[in-house]
């Protein structure tokens, strides 16, 4: 154990090694790390080598008859999640649809209120019908008679004639 083997590789060529040596260590460096990678190699060789078998034999085009009811089963498993992801394709197309939809019908409406809290509206008249009275105008308007008489300067005993112009909401600015 205490003497060294002649044939080993030094780490490095000392003083007294020539270009042999350096041709050794350069050598063995090489084949370790071959070595080091090979089971990376296989391991992404045999992913390559399944994979191909695995295409070729959904890709031959043959009916799968002669390879029994296994391989018939996958085929028609992966046919249904191939239908499968088409429909979820097709649900995210339509969901994105409705998303941009929703976005177009929320600016429609906050420029709706924008509109309708700047312009002022307008005062609102009720002429009078045959028959009508002021609890059943005020019902209508979902007011109360007080306010409509209010708005009127009239009294709830006054009389009412059809024809007559009621205020029945005051102007907003």
């Amino acid at each position: 154990m205490g003497k060294k083997d002649s044939t080993a590789f030094p780490r490095e060529p000392g003083p007294g090694h020539g270009t042999k040596a350096r041709e050794a260590v350069s050598d063995r460096d090489e084949y370790s790390r071959d070595i080091k990678s090979l089971p990376c190699r296989l391991k992404g060789g045999a992913v390559w080598a399944s994979f191909f078998v695995a295409a070729s034999l959904l890709l031959s085009g043959c009916s799968g008859e002669d390879y029994g009811p296994e391989l018939n089963a996958i085929r028609d498993r992966l046919k249904r999640l191939e239908e499968r992801m088409e429909q979820m394709r097709y649900s995210d197309r339509k969901i994105a649809r409705l998303e941009d939809q929703i976005q177009e019908l929320k600016k429609s409406l906050e420029k709706l209120e924008r509109g309708a809290a700047q312009k002022p509206r307008p005062q609102q008249y009720h002429t009078v019908r045959r028959g009508e009275t002021l609890s059943g105008i005020a019902r209508r308007y979902g007011m109360t008679v007080e306010e409509i008489c209010n708005l009127n300067g009239i009294s709830p005993k006054s009389i009412i004639r059809p024809g007559q112009r009621l205020l029945v909401s005051r102007a907003r600015s």
